[in-house]
């Protein structure tokens, strides 16, 4: 009789247990548990499977759920053990992410190679394996920001292989500032959201940036002064408009990028003390993702700002990464962003302030005109207000005011180009007080 086909009444003879039936030798403590079974008697039994965690023998998945949980030696993930992400200041998507960190679900190389993906398994910038951490931790790019940030002791259990937990350990850095206002409990998901957005640029577009050392904190204390911050009381209404500039000119730039269609626009608007339209533009755009496009737009102002001689000047975008652009530098975008430095400077150096989406309503509407444009015309300039716009310039001029739900900024966020004593352009992000302040030669 092959194994799988023996039932229990094949050891069971005149009511009685006949464990010597069975070929090969059972433990003790087996022998015993089974001898305490009681052998129903009952004519012609027929074998039945019983779950014995149940009273009716039936089995249920909860039982199972608190036999592993209760009594084995199997570990079950807690709740607790990742109750903290939801419970981090940062953006939903971001929570997202570090839950799936958590659980070894992202997408990685290896993973992706795992589960039958025809993809190679290694990491696209150095060629080892591609697991999270080496992502996070052990990749020549996120290692250079962890030097950067002076932080590379304190991962050194991570990069001598004696601890696998890469995100626990990046999330308990201790006696580390990374700002007067935040801490690094705060803004540590960010640092590690901007590695995983890098490594998904570099993969996609065969590039090897560095990642921006300035962007993770950007964002953070993005969303301390913008965003919701719990910890500082309940969402409150704020009322926004656009606002004219007390002399001179003011310039609204924004850009647009349909991911579905890979179409991007530009577009931006001039304005005088009066509200009055003195020239604007749309554009189509040949760009890679929305920020390029932003920041193509903010080129395209500054040229025709120059072009028409128009200083003083005022500088609004609703994009914060363009501010760290202009500030930070990159190497896909550097040709754009020395001729921004360059434009600035011939413009005595304006500012530029980030304001709401409610506040750049105009180059919003411009930028995504842009796509619409007839197929053998690239760029138009606006000498006077195109009709589809007239709703929202008169809305702006009179002072019409968009309500939001949300925490009040401190301040809106800008960064001027200014020089110091030694003629070596700074730039510098304010938010009521300096945040951010690098010297860099143009």
């Amino acid at each position: 009789m092959e194994e799988s086909e023996r039932l229990v009444n094949s050891v069971i003879t005149g009511g009685q247990w006949k464990l010597e039936n069975i070929p090969y030798p059972l433990p003790q403590s087996v022998i015993y548990d089974i001898n305490q079974i009681n052998i129903p008697h009952i004519p012609n039994p027929k074998d039945r499977p019983s779950w014995a965690l149940t009273a009716n023998g039936s089995f249920t998945t909860s039982s199972m759920y608190h036999h592993i949980k209760g009594k084995s030696n199997h570990k079950v993930t807690s709740n607790k053990e990742f109750n903290w992400i939801w419970k981090l200041q940062c953006p939903n998507k971001i929570k997202f992410f570090l839950w799936l960190s958590n659980h070894r679900r992202l997408p990685t190389s290896h993973h992706l190679h795992m589960i039958g993906i025809n993809i190679s398994p290694n990491c696209h910038i150095c060629g080892d394996v591609e697991i999270d951490t080496h992502i996070f931790v052990e990749c020549p790019k996120s290692l250079k920001l962890w030097e950067k940030l002076g932080l590379v002791d304190q991962l050194k259990p991570i990069l001598d292989k004696r601890e696998t937990d890469w995100l626990s350990t990046i999330r308990k850095i201790k006696n580390f500032t990374i700002h007067h206002n935040i801490d690094w409990n705060y803004a540590f998901p960010y640092y590690v959201w901007s590695i995983w957005l890098n490594r998904n640029y570099n993969f996609h577009n065969g590039k090897k940036d560095e990642i921006l050392t300035s962007l993770p904190l950007s964002r953070a204390l993005k969303f301390f002064y913008l965003g919701l911050k719990d910890n500082v009381g309940n969402k409150t209404r704020n009322n926004l408009k656009w606002v004219v500039p007390e002399n001179g000119f003011k310039l609204n730039t924004d850009g647009s990028f349909n991911y579905l269609t890979r179409k991007g626009g530009a577009g931006g608007v001039l304005r005088d003390t009066k509200g009055s339209w003195i020239t604007g533009f749309s554009a189509k755009t040949n760009v890679m993702n929305a920020l390029h496009a932003k920041i193509l737009a903010l080129l395209m102002g500054l040229r025709m700002a120059d072009r028409h001689k128009l200083t003083p000047l005022q500088i609004e975008t609703d994009s914060s990464d363009t501010l760290v652009l202009i500030y930070e530098g990159n190497d896909s975008f550097s040709n754009i962003i020395i001729e921004c430095r360059a434009l600035l400077q011939r413009l005595a150096n304006p500012q530029i302030t980030l304001r709401r989406r409610e506040q750049n309503q105009v180059a919003n509407r411009l930028a995504k005109e842009a796509v619409k444009l007839k197929e053998n015309i690239d760029f138009v300039e606006w000498l006077a207000p195109p009709m589809f716009i007239m709703k929202n310039i008169d809305a702006d001029k009179e002072g019409v005011t968009f309500i939001r739900h949300d925490m009040p900024p401190s301040s809106p966020i800008s960064l001027t180009l200014v020089d110091n004593v030694e003629s070596i352009p700074v730039f510098v992000i304010w938010s009521g007080q300096p945040l951010l302040c690098s010297a860099r030669i143009i």
